[in-house]
């Protein structure tokens, strides 16, 4: 675009518009692919989960390729979940421990 300070007058040709070179659309951006979202478990989990789907731990074993020890193992194991407490919850736990242990002394 060509602007003349001196005259204020912008030249007819910055008016006109551009000419753009017309290409595909899917040329330049192919469509998106829908992609699935994946989760990979531990194996504790995958045979805790083939567990509640109702096989056995040979199956489970052979589904894994896993051997048997292993798989009583990881059925035996402890899934620790995270233990949320609200402030007064947490007050109240406070609380009772502390009268326990005062008990106690």
């Amino acid at each position: 675009m060509t602007i003349s300070a001196i005259s204020g007058n912008i030249t007819t040709a910055a008016m006109e518009p551009r000419q753009r070179r017309e290409t595909a659309p899917s040329a330049l951006h192919p469509p998106p692919q829908l992609r699935h979202d994946t989760v990979q478990l531990s194996d504790t989990a995958r045979a805790k989960s083939l567990q509640l789907e109702g096989n056995t731990p040979v199956e489970i074993a052979h589904i894994m390729g896993a051997d048997i020890k292993s798989v009583n193992g990881y059925l035996k194991a402890l899934v620790q979940t995270p233990v949320y407490l609200t402030a007064a919850a947490a007050q109240a736990a406070l609380a009772t421990l502390q009268t326990a242990f005062s008990l106690h002394a």
